[in-house]
């Protein structure tokens, strides 16, 4: 991402799975036109936050936006549509407006405030969902360890004796937070957020690649950004072809991509022994094929081997609360006219914490 998509990427409010794929400036009409692409590695299910295999993409969309200067601001995108065993085909949420909306949160926020001046907004928050009930428990500010204390200290000393696995991504304050109030539960790491970072690996082996390539007048990895985040299953036509090739090929980036392909093996396993056999196997390989960003996922992901091989015992995944990601970004960004914290927790509650409004009853 250039410097210029970086800087409308954090004003648009952007979360990691869109990117700026073209800035549009008409100096004459004086309007912006800002081209978003969806680069996440899975997708969530907007009704019941499974995470599922993507479908395609809808018909292309657009929303007013905030005016960036005196420049009328549009952004325009396609949004993925997820198929879901349980709901059926859905568009996902986008973290920049409501559903059916044609205009985005913060343009709706600025409108409702009349023209009032926005709070300073929020940083991170820490939030504690049950996967069961597919609610979000809590809501406190910051991702340090005693955010993540202060969650679980909710939760009573009964209720937090009975917890058995937690999932959660590679954030060592949640660890520690974790280990020092329910002793007892395993924690297991995220595939989720494993895969998201074995695809970055290889897209930072592409970006590198294709630099060297178009040095040359060769643009062969032009345009395949988008293919290598797509599981092989959901192509077809020309994209099954181009992917095809470059498989075949001798370059970098198809046999990066073929070793972040072959570790989606890793959990079918059917144990952790197995698991532990088929990670030494694939971490040799990884290792072998001198690949600096491949080679760096894959020796964090052997340190924290022991965590990720609990899956196997407890098959859980944060996919449940990817799903309130969206949700929480879009309050997040309406939040600005906020200027205390406790405000947005309330609300996120409201909206994803399946709260009873019925008197008397919790």
């Amino acid at each position: 991402m250039d410097m210029l998509s970086r800087h409308y990427h954090q004003l648009v409010g952007l979360n990691s799975n869109w990117a700026i794929s073209h800035v549009q400036l008409d100096v004459q009409s004086q309007t912006l036109t800002l081209s978003l692409e969806f680069v996440g590695t899975s997708v969530v299910c907007p009704e019941c936050g499974a995470e599922c295999s993507m479908k395609d993409h809808a018909a292309e969309r657009r929303w007013r936006h905030l005016d960036a200067m005196q420049f009328q601001t549009t952004l325009i995108a396609r949004i993925p549509r997820c198929s879901c065993d349980r709901c059926g085909v859905k568009t996902i949420s986008v973290p920049w407006a409501e559903k059916h909306s044609r205009f985005t949160l913060l343009f709706e926020a600025c409108a409702m405030n009349d023209g009032n001046r926005f709070g300073a907004g929020q940083g991170y928050v820490s939030v504690m969902t049950d996967i069961d009930q597919s609610r979000v428990l809590e809501v406190t500010a910051h991702r340090t360890t005693d955010a993540a204390d202060n969650l679980w200290k909710t939760l009573s000393e009964e209720q937090r004796s009975k917890v058995k696995p937690v999932c959660m991504d590679k954030w060592q304050a949640y660890e520690t937070s974790t280990e020092r109030n329910v002793p007892q539960a395993r924690i297991v790491h995220d595939r989720f957020h494993i895969a998201k970072s074995l695809n970055e690996a290889v897209d930072k082996v592409r970006r590198t690649e294709h630099r060297e390539l178009q040095q040359d007048g060769d643009d062969q990895l032009k345009g395949v950004r988008q293919i290598l985040l797509f599981n092989p299953e959901n192509l077809g036509g020309e994209k099954d072809e181009e992917l095809a090739a470059l498989r075949k090929s001798t370059l970098a980036t198809g046999r990066a991509w073929s070793l972040k392909e072959l570790f989606r093996f890793f959990w079918q396993e059917t144990d952790a022994v197995g698991g532990r056999a088929f990670f030494q196997s694939w971490y040799a390989s990884a290792i072998r094929g001198r690949f600096d960003p491949v080679r760096k996922v894959a020796r964090m992901l052997k340190t924290r081997l022991d965590r990720i091989l609990t899956w196997f015992a407890s098959p859980i995944s944060n996919g449940v609360a990817e799903g309130f990601n969206s949700r929480i970004q879009s309050i997040e960004s309406a939040a600005r006219g906020f200027r205390i914290f406790e405000h947005y927790r309330i609300r996120i509650l409201f909206y994803c914490g399946k709260l009873s409004l019925k008197p008397g009853e919790t």
